[in-house]
């Protein structure tokens, strides 16, 4: 039985315990009463992405992601070209989604390609290869458009390198490729893109 000290005591939530437990904390806003939920962010480092690829074709896991009776699961082109046969334990695959891996893949992000070179943003694994950050990436490397010169460094670093290194005012280029846009000297009173 349990008395009214200890019983105020748990409700309060200063009662011991032996497993931990979280708590969500609500701030009440002066204007109105409101409550918002103000949780600490929790985060997870996922070192084998690999553990996201399907175990039958070994390529990046997409939605829908299917599982067998067992729990191995496969990414749905693999149910098709299995037959809609698990080929770990030969029970049928395809009928039941893994909706936990769907969320699961939903939740991660990882680093821009780019933060090599500096580059702060990540992006979510599920879409990386659709990802438009990786295409307007700033960080991305670009080379030098003059014709006998190796640079290559990124898009801010650029200008700096042209302008100090060949006197020519301007010249046409676009990061990552040749000849496509123009670089114009600022000294010229010209806008450089």
């Amino acid at each position: 039985m349990v008395n009214g000290t200890n019983t105020e005591l748990f409700l309060s939530g200063e009662a011991s315990s032996s497993r931990p437990t979280r708590q969500r904390v609500l701030s009440m806003e002066n204007d109105g009463g409101t409550a918002s939920g103000n949780e600490v962010e929790r985060s997870v480092t996922l070192f084998e992405l690999d553990l996201l690829d399907c175990p039958i074709c070994c390529n990046k896991l997409t939605t829908p992601i299917y599982q067998c009776d067992n729990g191995h699961i496969a990414c749905s082109s693999c149910c098709i070209k299995v037959k809609h046969k698990c080929p770990y334990c030969s029970l049928s695959i395809g009928i039941y989604r893994s909706r936990i891996m769907e969320k699961i893949l939903e939740a991660v992000f990882i680093k821009c390609p780019n933060a090599k070179h500096g580059c702060p943003e990540k992006i979510p694994y599920k879409k990386e290869s659709e990802s438009s950050h990786e295409r307007e990436c700033s960080f991305t490397l670009c080379y030098c458009p003059e014709t006998n010169c190796n640079y290559t460094g990124v898009y801010k670093d650029l200008y700096g390198h042209y302008h100090a290194n060949h006197k020519t005012d301007y010249t046409l280029f676009k990061c990552g490729q040749y000849n496509d846009a123009w670089l114009l000297s600022s000294m010229n009173s010209k806008l450089i893109f």
